[in-house]
């Protein structure tokens, strides 16, 4: 999978194995403190880290329709682990957030990390010491919103919407790959507020083409860079 020159290709031909189950080289738990945030971000820096510690990917895919093999193929492709991490709150340990990610090999154009967040809500009211240090390694976060679930769409695109508002400038960059009707929700109320410059909208892949979404997802990747 070597790099040559820039391409507005994938540098991963991803190789899709059908009903593969996702292998976790691990799962670490962790309660949500400034403390246990701190030892997570460690645990992702590694040796000639750039000053600038925006090289990570996020994935939010609320259906799974893509997101899950997308991990998986990336995993059969390079060859590395993938890793889970469950984020729990202090009270009553409930499970705040689930992070499966991948270390890609270090190649010119490629994320460092590439996450895939589960979780039922995002929180912008509640930040998490946690998903904070996730936010500031994240160069690009991106959610793929089945077109087919037009209602669950909206409601995570105004969740997305409320968080880009709520972290302002120390917010990555969204691409949101869903249904024209998700820029509407965006703006519900405010035509073009300021903080939805950093969210931009792409039509949804195929549902089960993960290749397409890949495509598309690595597309947005290169136009942050």
């Amino acid at each position: 999978m070597p790099l040559s020159h820039p391409t507005n290709r994938p540098p991963l031909s991803l190789r899709i194995v059908p009903d593969l189950p996702v292998r976790h080289a691990g799962t670490l738990e962790l309660v949500d403190s400034e403390f246990m945030a701190t030892a997570l971000d460690s645990r992702w820096h590694s040796d000639g880290d750039l000053a600038d510690d925006r090289r990570d990917l996020l994935l939010l895919d609320p259906a799974l329709r893509w997101a899950p093999a997308i991990m998986q193929a990336l995993a059969e492709t390079t060859g590395a682990p993938l890793a889970r991490v469950r984020v729990l709150s202090p009270v009553a340990l409930r499970e705040v957030a689930v992070i499966d990610e991948i270390r890609l090999p270090r190649e010119a154009g490629l994320p460092c990390i590439v996450r895939h967040l589960h979780t039922r809500r995002l929180e912008p009211d509640c930040p998490s010491p946690a998903m904070t240090r996730v936010w500031r390694r994240t160069r690009l976060a991106v959610m793929l919103a089945d077109p087919l679930q037009d209602a669950e769409a909206t409601r995570w695109v105004l969740m997305v919407a409320a968080q880009v508002r709520r972290l302002g400038e120390e917010s990555p960059p969204w691409t949101v790959l869903g249904p024209p009707s998700a820029r509407e929700a965006a703006a519900q109320g405010t035509p073009n507020p300021p903080w939805v410059q950093r969210m931009r909208f792409e039509p949804a892949p195929a549902r089960g083409s993960v290749s397409e979404a890949w495509n598309a997802i690595f597309k947005a990747w290169q136009q942050v860079r």
